[in-house]
């Protein structure tokens, strides 16, 4: 038995639809459930100018705005660059009403997002859905996440995650199908995406190239070619 049929009988096969809804519904509330007080208190440290101060987010005129200014819009330390985040902050503040349980109420579905991603990462590498699912639980309710939670400029972290664990979920193919070109697109596509909502996200690139050139079951030529494009 080779490398490549190895693999595929270590992949757990995947649950329905319907199964997958249920557990980010169950982690979506879990989360609320630890975090939901947060919505009843006001802005605090960062929070203060990103979100209660700051006009640019407040209205949809500054979607052209947020593109064209660093992070701190000149009002503190340059040389960070997240206008696909704060676009992000546009969509809470200026298309949710602005409250401070709306971008709280986000945070927790991308958090329950990620925590549904990790389930399905658990998955392929071979645990049972029995113990993926206690697994993403895990991980939603870990206090290593507390901070990202609290406070809203920690939708950084949050969804920089949500686009790094689904740019490795595509770069690890179903070990019984060859590497399909749109999924070597779409990771790239996430990857670079990923850079405009936190720095950290060339790392996340760098993961998911790794994984692509480590995958056995995939032929050497075609996952260096992956890897190299997702590198670059």
């Amino acid at each position: 038995m080779d490398n490549a049929t190895d693999m595929r009988h270590a992949e757990t096969p995947a649950p329905g639809a319907g199964r997958w809804a249920a557990l980010a519904a169950a982690y979506f509330l879990a989360i609320l459930a630890a975090y939901g007080r947060i919505g009843e208190f006001p802005w605090l440290l960062d929070d203060t100018f990103h979100f209660a101060a700051n006009p640019t987010v407040r209205s949809w005129r500054g979607l052209g705005a947020v593109w064209a200014a660093s992070y701190w819009e000149g009002l503190g330390p340059d040389g960070l660059y997240r206008p696909l985040l704060k676009t992000l902050w546009i969509g809470e503040i200026a298309g949710l009403g602005g409250g401070r349980w709306a971008v709280l109420l986000v945070s927790v579905a991308l958090h329950a997002l990620n925590a549904v991603l990790v389930a399905a990462l658990a998955l392929k590498s071979g645990a049972p859905f029995l113990f993926a699912a206690p697994g993403g639980l895990w991980f939603a309710l870990h206090a290593a996440n507390a901070e990202a939670i609290a406070f809203g400029v920690g939708q950084g972290e949050i969804a920089s995650l949500t686009l790094a664990l689904g740019a490795l979920l595509l770069a690890l193919p179903p070990m019984d199908k060859p590497l399909a070109a749109w999924r070597i697109a779409a990771c790239v596509a996430l990857t670079l995406a990923n850079c405009f909502v936190k720095e950290h996200a060339y790392a996340a690139g760098a993961v998911c190239a790794t994984a692509l050139a480590a995958n056995a079951a995939i032929p050497a030529r075609r996952r260096l070619a992956a890897a190299s494009a997702i590198a670059a």
